[in-house]
């Protein structure tokens, strides 16, 4: 979601796809339906000229242009200090942070997943293995990355070295997401991965699946706190005990979450689609604060 436009996911584009095509549409009638679906939105290059409106919102990170820069919103103020430039080799996909670890930054960009060391700048790597890429983490010498694979579409874990970016262990799943899939960062060879409805605990140590666990919508990227995994849907919120992939608790969402969770100081911290933000007790799901709190806090 972009500037309060819903933009449909490629595992959602390639879905109407099908559908067209048991229907007999031809490629000349797909594009025209595309046409009217998706809204026609210029491809810009990041510049010192964009255009950026007053204020935050709609704009991504300052910037009405989408483009992720805003040179004059963007000037750091002491105690930090700009040290250097790094020139990506192609674009950059936005709502995918970049991750430093290991003296690399790295990105997720049109070319893949390309890795930058930070002492010079330049690039190292870059992998484009699958698709569809999401960050999991570093580990020891390791970068774990979530996507799918690029020939059976499920979702697979891949371990890269750090330094040669190389594949040094891989994971498959074994289920292709239709609605969209999320994983935590990986922890002791541990990850969890919201495939469409279902919570699944993989180890990568051992190659395989340990238990899974069926949720009542599609899942957000779980976040992994003490033991517990806490994931939202649209429905609800729940926390899911490690060992045994058992509710602890669940709750019924204040308002839709519009991100994924987040932990601080032991709070669970979600934004909503309506903007508005909320506190939820981890022990028991209790909101101890939202946008109509009283107690001050």
């Amino acid at each position: 979601q972009k500037g309060g436009l819903m933009y449909p996911t490629s595992i959602e584009l390639n879905r109407l796809a099908r559908v067209l095509s048991k229907a007999g549409y031809t490629c000349l009638q797909f594009f025209l339906i595309l046409s009217l679906v998706i809204p026609q939105i210029p491809i810009k290059v990041a510049s010192a000229q964009a255009e950026t409106e007053v204020g935050d919102w709609p704009s991504y990170q300052h910037d009405a242009a989408m483009t992720s820069f805003a040179n004059y919103e963007t000037d750091l103020t002491p105690p930090l200090e700009q040290t250097g430039d790094i020139s990506l080799s192609s674009s950059l996909i936005t709502n995918n942070p970049p991750v430093l670890a290991g003296g690399y930054l790295f990105v997720l960009e049109e070319n893949g997943l390309c890795a930058y060391n930070t002492t010079d700048q330049t690039r190292a790597w870059c992998y484009s293995g699958m698709d569809n890429m999401q960050i999991s983490g570093a580990e020891g010498t390791d970068l774990h990355v979530a996507g799918t694979d690029q020939v059976t579409g499920t979702v697979v874990i891949a371990s890269l070295d750090l330094a040669q970016g190389t594949l040094t262990e891989e994971v498959d799943l074994g289920r292709t997401p239709i609605d969209g899939f999320g994983c935590s960062a990986v922890e002791e060879g541990q990850v969890f991965c919201s495939i469409d409805n279902t919570l699944t605990r993989a180890d990568l140590s051992k190659d395989g699946i340990l238990w899974s666990q069926e949720l009542d919508a599609v899942g957000a990227k779980p976040v992994v706190l003490d033991g517990v995994i806490y994931i939202s849907t649209e429905l609800s919120i729940s926390a899911i005990d490690i060992a045994k992939g058992k509710i602890i608790w669940k709750i019924d969402v204040p308002e839709v979450p519009g991100t994924t969770l987040t932990v601080f100081e032991k709070n669970l911290v979600f934004g909503s689609l309506k903007s508005n933000y909320f506190g939820l007790n981890t022990d028991t799901g209790e909101v101890i604060w939202s946008p109509t709190s009283t107690n001050g806090d």
